[in-house]
């Protein structure tokens, strides 16, 4: 629950401020990070998804989403007992070897469909933010209404890539179309 606050907090700050839509922007791609940073907790990979005991968790970002405080961050964090490594990736190729990949609504079209196809059946946690993310075959969309983030999971996809969702984190997201 105190993730939810944390959340709650941010939000109430970015909408009291005065800012620019710009500001606003950055205020959005922060908040979704933070999400994406608490996800780790309620998703489950299966023991093979790591080399070792000791192997980081790897979160990775694909298209444009520009730079934010929060991703720079994650390479302080630990998750599960495992250090995160925040890494940027410029193709499908890469996608396989992360835990959890955002593609931003900035890479195109053709970028997102190699890479939910590259990483189907693999345990890799795909988040996205364009509109059609879940029909394409990713896990988790957020969207973006009234300067707030929701976000959507697709339970299927979580499935066929061995992934195990909590039933928590299940409860907090908008119903999939």
């Amino acid at each position: 629950m105190a993730f939810l606050k944390y959340i709650f907090i941010l939000l109430c700050g970015t909408l009291l401020a005065p800012c620019s839509a710009r500001a606003v922007t950055a205020a959005m791609q922060d908040v979704k990070f933070a999400f994406i940073g608490k996800f780790a907790y309620y998703v489950g990979w299966p023991p093979q998804s790591f080399e070792s005991e000791s192997s980081p968790l790897r979160i990775c970002i694909a298209g444009n989403s520009g730079v934010s405080e929060a991703f720079k961050s994650y390479s302080t964090k630990i998750a599960y007992s495992r250090q995160i490594q925040a890494v940027w990736i410029t193709g499908a190729a890469e996608a396989d070897s992360c835990h959890i990949l955002f593609v931003s609504d900035g890479a195109d079209a053709a970028l997102t469909r190699k890479i939910i196809k590259a990483v189907e059946k693999s345990p890799v946690l795909t988040v996205g933010d364009s509109p059609d993310f879940l029909e394409q075959g990713g896990i988790i969309r957020f969207d973006v209404a009234e300067k707030r983030v929701s976000f959507a999971i697709n339970a299927t996809a979580a499935k066929r890539n061995a992934l195990a969702i909590s039933a928590k984190l299940l409860s907090l997201a908008r119903k999939a179309p």
